[in-house]
């Protein structure tokens, strides 16, 4: 079993190299890179030159090689599929840059969000529309640039979706319609993202359940963002268990991941900023933690 972290707040606190050892160190064998942390920031990797985009992520990749670190995924677009043209060709263009530099660090898969109710509530919100413009995206514009870089794009589940009257359960909440919209695309490099606190979101507001979702989703899924909630809000928590657990029953979750024959690093997307300061031994913690309770299925009490 090989465990992950998403380290993206690790790295921004402590740099790359410190940071990626300290991973490491803790017992974690893969990370998942933020690519999206990039976007619209104008001093950014990706506003740099070809030779020093290819040479900042080569960096980043040798750090890893050298610590025996895997880059199993990495993190692109939050918005995809929206309705604003010159929006949609920024998107684009900085989707291009994700999978190149996901190529660049070696990584099979690219992490990337669907369309979402909440772009497209003045216009059109019907299941037509939120599969025409999945399809678009993902198998017209962004699978022939997989293609090209020989990564594969891995679809994430998502939880609720703010518009104007309220928070409702987001067009692929619903397993049932997150699997008929990867259905409907026509591609060798797609995938399911099965993100726990997404899925554990969706079911408090009307959609299938982590469990009914991963047996939807099945073999299909080839990454993972584990991570724990109260159903109510996307806080991104360690697992909670005991008096004090979460929503999500994790032996079920472990279980179930396994029946479908789920096969790929056990990563984990937290929300690091919760320790501030004291992240250095958080992490240190972490490792053996998560590890301990992903190897025992999270049956430690």
């Amino acid at each position: 079993m090989k465990l992950g972290l998403s380290c993206e707040k690790v790295v921004s606190l402590y740099g790359f190299e410190t940071g990626l050892k300290m991973i490491k160190d803790s017992g974690f064998d893969a990370v998942d890179i933020e690519l999206c942390q990039y976007r619209r920031e104008e001093n950014s990797i990706f506003y740099k030159s070809e030779d020093e985009f290819i040479s900042y992520f080569h960096n980043i990749k040798k750090i890893c090689d050298d610590l025996e670190l895997e880059i199993s995924q990495t993190h692109g677009a939050l918005v995809t599929c929206i309705p604003d043209e010159n929006e949609s060709a920024k998107i684009k263009w900085e989707a291009d840059l994700e999978l190149k530099a996901s190529k660049i660090l070696g990584s099979p898969y690219c992490v990337f969000h669907n369309v979402q109710y909440r772009h497209w509530e003045n216009i059109s919100m019907s299941d037509e529309t939120m599969l025409s413009e999945n399809k678009k995206f993902f198998q017209d514009f962004l699978s022939p640039l997989c293609e090209k870089y020989g990564v594969g794009f891995s679809l994430e589940t998502h939880g609720k979706s703010m518009i104007s009257t309220g928070a409702v359960v987001d067009f692929v909440g619903n397993a049932n319609n997150f699997r008929k919209s990867f259905d409907s695309i026509e591609s060798n490099y797609k995938s399911f993202c099965l993100d726990t606190g997404h899925a554990n979101e969706a079911y408090f507001y009307g959609g299938t359940d982590v469990i009914e979702t991963i047996k939807t989703l099945g073999k299909d899924i080839k990454t993972l963002h584990l991570h724990d909630n109260q159903g109510v809000y996307d806080s991104h928590l360690m697992p909670l268990i005991g008096a004090n657990r979460g929503a999500i029953k994790w032996d079920e979750v472990f279980d179930t991941l396994a029946e479908v024959g789920y096969k790929g690093v056990y990563n984990w997307e937290l929300n690091l900023r919760y320790y501030g300061n004291y992240l250095d031994k958080a992490v240190e913690f972490m490792g053996g933690f998560l590890r301990h309770f992903t190897e025992n299925k999270g049956r430690i009490v």
